[in-house]
C-alpha cells in the first residue's frame, strides 16, 4: 500500500474513532433529557413498535463500540498472520481494508440509530425513515461484494501470471 492509501485507511480510522466517540457522547449529553421510555426496536419501514426503559439508550452505543473493538481485533489478527507470499500479503491487506470499512459502515449505523432514537424519544421525529433499512443493507452488501470481488479478481489475475 502507497502513502496515498496510507493516508486514506489512517483518515477512515479515524473517522470511524470519531464516531464511535460521538455516539457515546450524544447520550451522554442527552440522557438526563430522555423521557422514561424510549423506542428500542423499529419496523422495516423505519417506524418504532417497542420500546424500554430509558437507561437502554445505553445499548445502542455499547453495541457500536463492541462491534469496533470486535472487528479491530480482526483487523489486529490480519497483521500477525504468516504471509508465505506476495499475494497472500496483498489479499490480507485487502480483508483489512473491507473490515475498515465496515467498521465505518457500522460506526455511522450506530451513530445514526442513536441520534434517531434520541429525537423520536424526545418527540422531534416520527421514525427512521423508510430508506434506512434498504440504504444500509445495499451499504453493508455493496462494501462485501465489492472487497470480495476484489479479491478474487487479484487472485485470479495473479494466477494466469504463473
Amino acid at each position: 500500500m502507497g502513502k496515498k492509501g496510507k493516508n486514506i485507511s489512517l483518515a477512515i480510522s479515524v473517522i470511524t474513532l470519531l464516531f464511535v466517540l460521538a455516539d457515546l457522547f450524544i447520550v451522554f449529553l442527552c440522557y438526563g433529557h430522555l423521557p422514561a421510555s424510549i423506542p428500542n426496536h423499529f419496523t422495516f419501514t423505519g417506524l418504532p413498535d417497542a420500546y424500554s426503559s430509558k437507561p437502554g439508550i445505553w445499548l445502542l452505543p455499547g453495541m457500536g463500540v463492541i462491534i469496533y473493538l470486535v472487528l479491530g481485533s480482526l483487523q489486529l489478527l490480519l497483521r500477525v498472520m504468516k504471509r508465505p507470499d506476495e499475494l497472500s500479503t496483498e489479499v490480507l491487506a485487502m480483508v483489512s481494508g473491507m473490515i475498515r470499512l465496515l467498521k465505518l459502515l457500522f460506526s455511522v449505523l450506530f451513530l445514526y440509530l442513536t441520534a434517531a432514537t434520541l429525537l423520536i424519544a424526545l418527540g422531534r421525529m416520527k421514525g427512521l425513515g423508510v430508506a434506512f433499512t434498504p440504504l444500509f443493507l445495499l451499504s453493508m452488501t455493496g462494501v462485501l461484494v465489492l472487497s470480495i470481488r476484489r479479491v478474487f479478481l487479484k487472485q485470479k489475475l495473479s494466477g494466469k501470471q504463473n
